[in-house]
């Protein structure tokens, strides 16, 4: 029994050495573009309540985040990451499940053509570059109480608030 445990434990050091190793070689990302670190756990009844994965990501000019990963079905966890600066990030996963656990790996961001995350400026949004963001999908339930919504009453006073 105890040879078995052994050997149990052996498989899965290898395992994870595998992954470690796999992990390591450098993954070229876009910044601000999300990517999903995919990595294989153990088989549980229910992953929600019996792990949790996290990683710690460390980035140029001592950068650090700290992210959850997520549950995708069967063995597969996900972390998904979107990289706010270009240079080369490195991360180390902490988990409950140790085929999970201390993996690390290097992912080198470059530099997008994207805008950026969107910031909140007052009352307005901006995009990280400073360029305005327009909200889209915004409902004035006002129009919708009349059907024939009076302009310089309910529409005007709308769009003002919003310019």
């Amino acid at each position: 029994m105890l040879k078995r445990q052994a050997l149990i434990l052996y498989a899965l050091a290898a395992l994870q050495l595998c992954v470690t190793v796999s992990l390591q070689a450098q993954t070229n990302v876009s910044q601000y573009e999300p990517y999903d670190i995919v990595l294989f756990g153990s088989e549980n009844q229910n992953p929600y309540q019996t792990f949790r994965l996290w990683a710690d990501f460390s980035g140029p000019d001592h950068t650090a985040y700290s992210i959850d990963g997520f549950w995708d079905g069967g063995t597969t966890w996900k972390i998904r990451v979107a990289l706010p600066h270009p240079g080369t990030w490195t991360f180390k996963t902490h988990s409950d499940d140790p085929l999970l656990d201390n993996i690390s790996g290097r992912l080198e961001c470059t530099a997008s053509a994207n805008k950026g995350f969107i910031e909140q400026h007052d009352r307005h949004f901006v995009y990280e570059n400073g360029d305005s963001f327009f909200r889209m999908g915004d409902t004035c339930w006002r129009m919708f109480r009349s059907v024939n919504a009076p302009y310089e009453t309910h529409f005007k006073p709308y769009i003002d608030a919003r310019v």
